[in-house]
Protein backbone atom coordinates (compact mmCIF):
# COMPACT_ATOMS: atom_id res chain seq x y z
CA UNK A 1 0.00 0.00 0.00
CA UNK A 2 1.32 3.47 -0.89
CA UNK A 3 2.09 6.25 1.61
CA UNK A 4 -0.96 8.26 0.46
CA UNK A 5 -3.35 5.33 0.94
CA UNK A 6 -1.90 4.50 4.36
CA UNK A 7 -2.16 8.13 5.42
CA UNK A 8 -5.86 8.23 4.55
CA UNK A 9 -6.74 4.78 5.90
CA UNK A 10 -8.34 4.27 9.31
CA UNK A 11 -7.00 0.82 10.17
CA UNK A 12 -3.45 -0.49 9.83
CA UNK A 13 -1.82 2.93 9.60
CA UNK A 14 1.25 3.35 11.85
CA UNK A 15 2.77 6.72 10.93
CA UNK A 16 6.15 7.91 12.13
CA UNK A 17 8.49 10.84 11.50
CA UNK A 18 12.27 10.94 11.31
CA UNK A 19 14.19 14.04 12.44
CA UNK A 20 17.77 14.47 11.21
CA UNK A 21 19.86 17.29 12.75
CA UNK A 22 23.22 17.94 11.07
CA UNK A 23 25.97 20.53 11.40
CA UNK A 24 29.71 20.82 11.92
CA UNK A 25 30.47 17.98 14.34
CA UNK A 26 26.74 17.40 14.85
CA UNK A 27 24.68 14.44 13.65
CA UNK A 28 21.57 13.46 15.61
CA UNK A 29 18.86 11.18 14.24
CA UNK A 30 15.66 10.74 16.26
CA UNK A 31 12.20 9.41 15.54
CA UNK A 32 8.71 9.74 16.94
CA UNK A 33 8.32 5.98 16.51
CA UNK A 34 8.64 3.70 19.56
CA UNK A 35 11.29 1.56 17.81
CA UNK A 36 14.60 2.48 16.19
CA UNK A 37 14.46 2.93 12.40
CA UNK A 38 17.32 2.56 9.92
CA UNK A 39 17.13 4.95 6.97
CA UNK A 40 19.80 6.09 4.49
CA UNK A 41 22.71 5.16 6.74
CA UNK A 42 21.34 6.69 9.95
CA UNK A 43 19.76 4.96 12.92
CA UNK A 44 16.88 7.05 14.24
CA UNK A 45 16.46 6.53 17.97
CA UNK A 46 13.01 6.73 19.65
CA UNK A 47 12.55 10.12 21.34
CA UNK A 48 9.66 12.24 22.56
CA UNK A 49 9.65 14.55 19.56
CA UNK A 50 6.85 16.35 17.73
CA UNK A 51 6.24 19.37 15.55
CA UNK A 52 3.66 21.90 14.45
CA UNK A 53 2.23 21.99 10.98
CA UNK A 54 4.43 23.87 8.51
CA UNK A 55 3.21 27.47 8.31
CA UNK A 56 2.46 28.27 4.68
CA UNK A 57 1.18 31.81 4.22
CA UNK A 58 2.11 35.22 2.81
CA UNK A 59 3.58 36.27 6.16
CA UNK A 60 7.31 36.61 6.91
CA UNK A 61 7.14 33.39 8.95
CA UNK A 62 5.92 31.35 5.97
CA UNK A 63 7.69 28.01 5.74
CA UNK A 64 8.37 27.78 9.48
CA UNK A 65 7.66 24.92 11.84
CA UNK A 66 8.36 24.35 15.53
CA UNK A 67 9.94 21.13 16.78
CA UNK A 68 9.46 20.06 20.40
CA UNK A 69 11.96 17.94 22.36
CA UNK A 70 12.65 17.18 26.03
CA UNK A 71 14.74 20.02 27.51
CA UNK A 72 17.29 17.42 28.68
CA UNK A 73 17.92 15.96 25.22
CA UNK A 74 21.44 16.46 23.74
CA UNK A 75 19.90 18.24 20.73
CA UNK A 76 18.27 20.79 23.05
CA UNK A 77 21.59 21.24 24.89
CA UNK A 78 23.11 22.60 21.67
CA UNK A 79 20.99 25.72 22.07
CA UNK A 80 21.92 26.50 25.68
CA UNK A 81 22.65 29.36 26.24
CA UNK A 82 22.89 30.54 22.60
CA UNK A 83 22.67 29.28 19.04
CA UNK A 84 25.54 27.02 17.91
CA UNK A 85 28.29 28.81 16.02
CA UNK A 86 27.76 26.65 12.94
CA UNK A 87 24.38 26.27 11.26
CA UNK A 88 22.25 23.29 12.27
CA UNK A 89 20.29 21.81 9.36
CA UNK A 90 17.13 19.80 9.95
CA UNK A 91 15.35 17.37 7.63
CA UNK A 92 12.06 15.76 8.62
CA UNK A 93 10.89 12.57 6.91
CA UNK A 94 7.50 10.88 7.21
CA UNK A 95 6.50 7.28 6.63
CA UNK A 96 4.52 4.31 7.92
CA UNK A 97 5.74 1.09 9.53
CA UNK A 98 5.70 -1.74 7.04
CA UNK A 99 5.78 0.60 4.03
CA UNK A 100 8.92 1.46 2.01
CA UNK A 101 7.80 4.94 0.96
CA UNK A 102 9.37 7.68 3.09
CA UNK A 103 9.03 11.34 2.11
CA UNK A 104 10.73 14.60 3.07
CA UNK A 105 8.08 16.80 4.67
CA UNK A 106 10.41 19.59 5.80
CA UNK A 107 13.95 20.75 5.06
CA UNK A 108 15.58 23.80 6.56
CA UNK A 109 17.64 25.15 9.45
CA UNK A 110 17.10 25.72 13.18
CA UNK A 111 16.70 29.47 13.67
CA UNK A 112 16.23 29.72 17.44
CA UNK A 113 15.59 27.80 20.64
CA UNK A 114 13.20 28.50 23.52
CA UNK A 115 12.89 26.60 26.79
CA UNK A 116 9.90 26.05 29.07
CA UNK A 117 9.16 22.56 30.37
CA UNK A 118 10.48 21.39 26.98
CA UNK A 119 12.70 22.68 24.19
CA UNK A 120 10.98 24.53 21.38
CA UNK A 121 13.10 24.86 18.23
CA UNK A 122 11.91 27.29 15.57
CA UNK A 123 12.93 25.99 12.16
CA UNK A 124 12.95 27.96 8.90
CA UNK A 125 12.46 26.13 5.64
CA UNK A 126 14.92 26.40 2.76
CA UNK A 127 12.47 28.66 0.91
CA UNK A 128 12.70 31.12 3.84
CA UNK A 129 16.15 32.10 2.52
CA UNK A 130 14.50 33.53 -0.62
CA UNK A 131 13.27 36.44 1.51
CA UNK A 132 16.84 37.68 2.01
CA UNK A 133 17.85 40.68 -0.05
CA UNK A 134 20.83 40.22 -2.33
CA UNK A 135 23.51 42.70 -1.18
CA UNK A 136 25.14 45.03 -3.67
CA UNK A 137 28.41 46.92 -3.67
CA UNK A 138 28.13 50.40 -2.18
CA UNK A 139 30.17 53.55 -2.72
CA UNK A 140 32.03 53.35 0.58
CA UNK A 141 35.47 53.57 2.12
CA UNK A 142 35.29 50.09 3.69
CA UNK A 143 36.33 47.18 1.46
CA UNK A 144 33.44 45.05 0.22
CA UNK A 145 35.53 41.88 0.27
CA UNK A 146 35.47 39.43 3.15
CA UNK A 147 39.02 39.04 4.41
CA UNK A 148 40.46 35.97 2.69
CA UNK A 149 37.69 35.43 0.12
CA UNK A 150 38.36 34.81 -3.59
CA UNK A 151 38.24 38.53 -4.33
CA UNK A 152 40.59 39.45 -1.50
CA UNK A 153 42.97 36.57 -2.40
CA UNK A 154 44.86 37.04 0.87
CA UNK A 155 45.63 33.93 2.91
CA UNK A 156 44.36 34.71 6.44
CA UNK A 157 47.09 34.16 9.07
CA UNK A 158 46.13 31.92 12.01
CA UNK A 159 47.92 31.58 15.33
CA UNK A 160 47.56 28.60 17.72
CA UNK A 161 47.62 29.11 21.47
CA UNK A 162 46.40 27.96 24.88
CA UNK A 163 44.01 29.86 27.15
CA UNK A 164 45.70 30.89 30.41
CA UNK A 165 43.04 33.16 31.96
CA UNK A 166 39.36 34.06 31.52
CA UNK A 167 37.57 37.11 32.91
CA UNK A 168 34.50 36.74 35.13
CA UNK A 169 32.12 37.61 32.27
CA UNK A 170 33.99 35.32 29.87
CA UNK A 171 34.69 38.01 27.26
CA UNK A 172 38.35 38.79 28.06
CA UNK A 173 40.67 35.90 27.27
CA UNK A 174 44.40 35.72 27.94
CA UNK A 175 46.49 33.67 25.50
CA UNK A 176 50.26 34.12 25.97
CA UNK A 177 50.94 33.08 22.35
CA UNK A 178 48.98 36.13 21.15
CA UNK A 179 51.38 38.61 22.81
CA UNK A 180 53.54 39.27 19.73
CA UNK A 181 51.95 38.37 16.41
CA UNK A 182 52.75 39.28 12.82
CA UNK A 183 49.14 40.37 12.17
CA UNK A 184 46.38 41.96 14.28
CA UNK A 185 43.53 39.88 15.69
CA UNK A 186 41.01 42.73 15.94
CA UNK A 187 38.11 42.06 13.52
CA UNK A 188 39.31 38.47 13.37
CA UNK A 189 38.09 35.39 15.24
CA UNK A 190 38.84 33.34 18.33
CA UNK A 191 38.22 29.64 17.66
CA UNK A 192 37.92 26.84 20.22
CA UNK A 193 36.70 23.60 18.68
CA UNK A 194 33.43 24.36 16.89
CA UNK A 195 32.96 27.61 18.84
CA UNK A 196 33.90 30.87 17.17
CA UNK A 197 33.67 34.46 18.45
CA UNK A 198 34.58 37.78 16.86
CA UNK A 199 37.54 39.58 18.42
CA UNK A 200 36.65 43.22 19.10
CA UNK A 201 39.81 44.34 20.91
CA UNK A 202 43.36 43.25 21.72
CA UNK A 203 45.92 44.50 24.22
CA UNK A 204 49.05 42.36 24.19
CA UNK A 205 48.05 38.78 24.97
CA UNK A 206 44.54 39.76 26.12
CA UNK A 207 41.72 39.71 23.59
CA UNK A 208 38.11 40.81 24.02
CA UNK A 209 35.39 38.68 22.45
CA UNK A 210 31.99 39.79 21.19
CA UNK A 211 30.44 37.21 23.57
CA UNK A 212 31.75 34.59 25.96
CA UNK A 213 31.89 30.84 25.40
CA UNK A 214 29.99 29.08 28.18
CA UNK A 215 32.25 26.06 28.73
CA UNK A 216 35.61 27.65 27.86
CA UNK A 217 38.27 26.64 30.38
CA UNK A 218 41.86 27.53 31.21
CA UNK A 219 44.12 25.13 29.33
CA UNK A 220 41.87 24.86 26.27
CA UNK A 221 43.67 24.87 22.92
CA UNK A 222 42.54 27.67 20.65
CA UNK A 223 43.30 29.49 17.42
CA UNK A 224 43.40 33.20 16.73
CA UNK A 225 42.39 34.15 13.20
CA UNK A 226 43.81 37.48 12.00
CA UNK A 227 41.44 40.31 11.15
CA UNK A 228 41.26 43.13 8.64
CA UNK A 229 39.52 46.48 9.19
CA UNK A 230 38.72 46.68 5.47
CA UNK A 231 40.47 50.04 5.12
CA UNK A 232 43.16 51.26 2.74
CA UNK A 233 45.62 51.33 5.64
CA UNK A 234 44.84 47.71 6.52
CA UNK A 235 45.28 46.68 2.90
CA UNK A 236 48.68 48.40 2.81
CA UNK A 237 49.66 46.45 5.93
CA UNK A 238 48.78 43.17 4.21
CA UNK A 239 50.42 44.32 0.93
CA UNK A 240 47.14 43.68 -0.87
CA UNK A 241 46.08 47.11 -2.16
CA UNK A 242 45.56 45.82 -5.72
CA UNK A 243 42.56 43.87 -4.43
CA UNK A 244 40.99 46.65 -2.33
CA UNK A 245 37.31 46.93 -3.30
CA UNK A 246 36.60 50.30 -1.72
CA UNK A 247 36.76 54.03 -2.40
CA UNK A 248 39.34 55.47 -0.07
CA UNK A 249 39.17 59.09 -1.27
CA UNK A 250 35.47 59.88 -1.11
CA UNK A 251 34.89 63.69 -1.26
CA UNK A 252 33.53 65.19 1.95
CA UNK A 253 31.13 67.38 -0.07
CA UNK A 254 28.61 65.89 -2.48
CA UNK A 255 28.90 67.96 -5.70
CA UNK A 256 25.36 66.96 -6.69
CA UNK A 257 23.81 68.60 -3.63
CA UNK A 258 26.34 71.23 -2.49
CA UNK A 259 28.85 73.57 -4.02
CA UNK A 260 32.48 72.45 -3.82
CA UNK A 261 33.70 76.06 -3.67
Amino acid sequence: MTYTLLESSVAGSKPFELYLFQGVGVNYAVTSCDVAIEYEGNTYQPTTVSRDEVDMSSEVSSGQTKVYLPASHPIAALFIPYLPTSQIDITIFAGHLGDDEIFVVFSGTVASGRFTDQAELVCNSDQYKLQNKIPRILYQSVCAHIFGDSGCTKVVPTFPGVVSAISADGTEITVPAFAALSAPLVAGYFIRGNDMRAIVAQVGDVITLSAGIADLEVGDACVGKAGCQGTFTACVFYNNVDHLLAFDLIPLVNPFSDSIT
